[in-house]
């Protein structure tokens, strides 16, 4: 097979670390989709159904043949603490809101141990054993190494984190400053580009699109500079089509007997965290009405974790650069308007009441919390 990135580029509109100003900046650059799909070079764009909810422009971009969509469930969520009821709800309704979305893929973080379909595995944070009947087992004779793998007839594409970890890393770099010189004279970006130009085999190769809204003051401006440096040295080949590396890789794939399970460390490290889940799963158990779903959706994202973890860590900030070139600094902290939204949506599964009422009455409403209410108000 011919080297080259599966670039898997995640949208998660209830992103745990896109502030506020973040939110309002990707949601008028479209998340910099426009010129993502008028490049021409070939990208994979895993969603959600609610995305679509929250984004409406995300429909204009469907259609884009280097553009490959993929959906999972209605909301980022970990399906461990679900009911299969519930997620079998999740997983419907996720279908049916994206437009014309045939490839379903559930995201890494969320590795289902009964796949109705296809799905991301992220190697260093997964394990393979079995657990049935309360008693924990392991049946694979040998360690898993393939691209591939097979469990319970379903494909899980495998992102390994010895490829990819040097290109993110550079990517992240490159993004809060892209002109700084390393200690071989490259500048940043033109050293990220090297990693492109240097990549060996097919790395599929994970980024949140927020990415740059998060980690970086140049929002689109980064993607603009980044592809402009891929195309001068004529590097569109070495990124590589969904449609054309799956149907390769699935043939590839090994079957496993053991489940694999994600690591959920970062959401659940925290008695917070562990005790806002057990809420969610046992909601899920209930009888829920329409509006019940939707409230436990939100309630339930995996980002609320991301989120509390981030905050009780000291605020990461790093020096970074304008569009201009003026310096400044990036500041990554978990988004309090995820934490409250989900908060406000729980506490109403619990006692009642309108979520779109609690929203309504708060000051100093962000983009995000705004397109929330819309939302809610349309479901």
């Amino acid at each position: 097979m011919e080297n080259g990135i599966l670039l898997v580029a995640s949208i998660n509109s209830f992103h745990g670390n896109v502030l506020p100003e973040g939110f309002a900046r990707l949601y008028e650059e479209r998340l910099s989709l426009g010129q993502l799909a008028e490049s021409g070079i070939p990208m994979t764009i895993n969603s959600h159904g609610i995305d679509f909810l929250m984004y409406p422009w995300l429909d204009d971009f469907v259609n884009y043949p280097n553009l490959d969509f993929t959906s999972g469930l209605f909301t980022q969520m970990l399906p461990v603490f679900l009911s299969e009821k519930y997620l079998e709800w999740q997983h419907l309704s996720g279908r049916l809101i994206p437009p014309g979305i045939n490839q379903i893929f559930y995201p890494e973080f969320c590795t289902p141990t009964s796949p109705q379909d296809n799905f991301w595995v992220l190697d260093s944070q997964t394990h393979y054993y079995s657990d049935m009947n309360g008693e924990v087992s392991w049946e694979n004779k040998a360690p898993i190494s393939s691209p591939a793998i097979k469990y319970r007839g379903k494909i899980g594409l495998v992102m390994k984190e010895s490829a990819y970890k040097p290109i993110l890393d550079a990517f992240f770099l490159a993004q809060r400053l892209p002109d700084q010189l390393n200690s071989e004279g490259r500048t940043n970006l033109k050293a990220l580009v090297d990693r492109v130009e240097s990549v060996e085999g097919v790395v599929i190769l994970p980024l949140d699109l927020e990415a740059p809204y998060v980690g970086s003051l140049l929002g689109g401006e980064f993607w603009r500079r980044f592809l402009g440096e891929i195309k001068e040295r004529g590097l569109e080949k070495n990124f590589l089509s969904f449609s054309e590396v799956f149907p390769r890789l699935r043939v590839e794939a090994v079957e496993t007997v053991d489940a694999p399970y994600r690591n959920l460390g970062k959401w659940l490290s925290l008695p917070a965290n562990f005790s806002y889940y057990s809420q969610i799963r046992e909601i899920s158990q209930r009888e829920l009405s329409r509006e019940e779903r939707f409230l436990l959706a939100i309630a339930g994202n995996s980002d609320i974790g991301a989120a509390i973890h981030q905050k009780t860590l000291k605020p990461v900030a790093r020096p970074a650069v304008y569009a201009n070139g003026d310096p400044g600094i990036v500041t990554i902290s978990g988004s309090d308007e995820v934490i409250k939204a989900s908060y406000m949506a729980l506490d109403c599964l619990k006692k009642g009441g309108s979520l779109f009422e609690r929203l309504q009455a708060l000051d100093n409403k962000g983009l995000f919390l705004q397109r929330l209410m819309d939302v809610y108000k349309r479901l």
